[in-house]
């Protein structure tokens, strides 16, 4: 059962990402003749997946982020699925959240904000999950016209306790 719900992620996952297309973008300069990303206007707004190490989805989790706007910068959200097992012990997480962009060029600071759920994987479906709140505040570097995506940065899980991670993921921007 376990397998067939971690399959299911990963298709719901893959299916937004499927309608990739090419992307126009159309950049104007600043005064300084340097091109700034708050003019740049693209086709479709600004996707990428990517793996996460010891981020919102605990140990390792696959993610899908999208830009609201048809801009590389500005609000936008993440949604992942991951899945630990240690042969006894399994742990499926959930993280979902909504983050922000600021920067120029490729390069961005990265604020958010969100929760992620855990769940052993014997009580999938159950009521007896764990739900933490997390905030992020990191470095991405997502070149605008596609292509290696990195982050890094600090990860805080908010529940009973505070506990900050660092988090780092690698992944592919179009």
């Amino acid at each position: 059962m376990k397998q067939k719900w971690a399959l299911l992620m990963v298709v719901m996952i893959f299916s937004f990402i499927a309608q990739a297309q090419d992307t126009v973008f159309l950049r104007k300069e600043n005064r300084r003749g340097m091109q700034d990303d708050r003019n740049v206007v693209m086709d479709r707004a600004p996707q990428a997946v990517f793996l996460e190490v010891f981020g919102r989805g605990g140990i390792l989790s696959f993610n899908y982020d999208r830009r609201f706007k048809n801009k590389p910068t500005g609000l936008g959200f993440t949604v992942g699925a991951g899945y630990v097992n240690d042969g006894e012990f399994g742990v499926l997480s959930v993280p979902i959240s909504l983050n922000y962009l600021m920067g120029n060029r490729g390069k961005y600071f990265e604020a958010g904000a969100g929760v992620s759920v855990f769940s052993s994987d014997s009580n999938i479906f159950d009521t007896d999950q764990s739900v933490l709140g997390h905030l992020i505040f990191g470095y991405r570097r997502q070149p605008i016209s596609g292509g290696f995506n990195f982050r890094a940065g600090i990860n805080v899980f908010v529940g009973d306790i505070v506990t900050p991670y660092p988090y780092v993921s690698f992944g592919y921007g179009f």
